[in-house]
């Protein structure tokens, strides 16, 4: 099974997991730092010390916390997989697995080498991205990394090259936690039809990231229309099967007079809200959630100014809520992860998540 690691700018790496408990799993990511675990009833994110925590779904209670610092990666026989950082060695890592019942630790990989520029954890200009998947009973760990200018001034020609580094490729983790480099592999990806290729779409954000293609997530293509008339603005949605192409939904979705796009990291559930109803009490505006896979309504809860990202496991809205230093400064962000009960919109329990260090721009 594939899966996903994000390190970007001001973000941590996260996975995901929705396969069954005996495949490698860390699809792509259900949360940025945020795994779950295929049965949806556990949470696992690094706490404010960056101990990994095993978070109960259900009310939020803290199952185990890890006895250093983690991160949550994937999920292997029941197990769960995190990464660690090389405490000599800014650019290396080491893969963990841990109990999923208590978070005792099983087993550890070698240290995984990356060029000494590349940064895993979030840093100014740094980005890091991989996948893994199981082969053969070893893992396979796809990265790609890159490093540009991230200063305050503007950059002449010649400081933004000698910044510009780009680098990608293969490692192969044995059942021992041998680590070798191997041959970069890209899974395939699904073709889409080729009546389908000019499909268009409203722009929608996925976290953090603009789109303007149509959502491309399991076995179906969903392609959204924001049709504009004096009384605002309707929201349609039409959902095409792949890889035969053939029309599968169409829907009216929402109405409103500025409709704001996201998808969760998976691209399985849609959250539409009104920007034109945003006022000083953030209660009384919200979210609507849909699923992607049917183009039928899920939830509806609270709006949030500084939610970055959400996602739906079992009967929970999970949602990402993060919050920058002052202007100007440097520290770190304040993280929190917050549920809300699918059935009613109401709020079930936050946990206070690691925030990472953001630079103060050079003066």
């Amino acid at each position: 099974m594939n899966g996903c690691l994000h390190g970007l700018l001001i973000v941590s790496l996260a996975f995901a997991a929705t396969a069954s408990v005996d495949d490698v799993e860390a699809q792509t990511a259900f949360l940025p730092s945020v795994a779950v675990n295929p049965d949806q009833t556990r949470a696992f994110s690094a706490g404010v010390d960056g101990r990994l925590l095993a978070i109960d779904l259900a009310d939020g209670s803290v199952r185990w916390r890890s006895h250093r610092q983690l991160e949550a990666v994937g999920f292997d026989k029941g197990n769960v997989i995190a990464w660690a950082l090389s405490e000599s060695c800014e650019h290396c890592l080491h893969l963990v697995w841990l109990s999923a019942v208590d978070g005792r630790e099983l087993r550890a990989s070698m240290a995984i080498t990356f060029p000494d520029w590349v940064r895993v954890e979030p840093a100014n200009g740094k980005q890091f991205t991989a996948t893994i998947e199981e082969d053969a009973g070893s893992l396979m760990l796809h990265w790609n990394a890159s490093s540009r200018y991230a200063g305050g001034a503007r950059p002449s020609s010649e400081i933004l090259a000698d910044f510009r580094k780009d680098a990608n490729g293969t490692f192969v983790i044995r059942p021992q936690g041998q680590v070798t480099a191997a041959k970069t592999q890209t899974p395939a990806a699904i073709p889409t039809p080729v009546t389908l290729r000019e499909v268009k779409t409203a722009t929608w954000r996925n976290c953090s990231e603009w789109h303007d293609a149509p959502v491309v997530a399991g076995n179906g293509m969903v392609a959204f229309e924001l049709a504009t008339s004096p009384k605002g603005q309707t929201l349609s949605a039409r959902r095409w099967r792949l890889p035969s192409g053939q029309l599968d939904a169409t829907r009216k979705l929402a109405q409103g007079s500025r409709l704001e796009l996201q998808t969760s990291p998976d691209a399985r559930y849609l959250f539409v809200h009104d920007g034109a109803l945003q006022t000083d009490v953030e209660a009384s505006t919200s979210w609507q959630v849909y699923s992607l896979s049917t183009l039928r309504p899920v939830a509806s809860i609270p709006y949030l100014a500084e939610q970055t990202c959400a996602n739906v496991a079992a009967d929970a809205v999970v949602m990402l809520i993060e919050k920058s230093p002052p202007p100007n400064r440097g520290g770190s962000q304040s993280r929190e992860l917050v549920a809300y009960a699918t059935s009613n919109g109401a709020l079930r329990w936050s946990v206070t998540l690691r925030g990472y260090p953001q630079q103060a721009p050079p003066r």
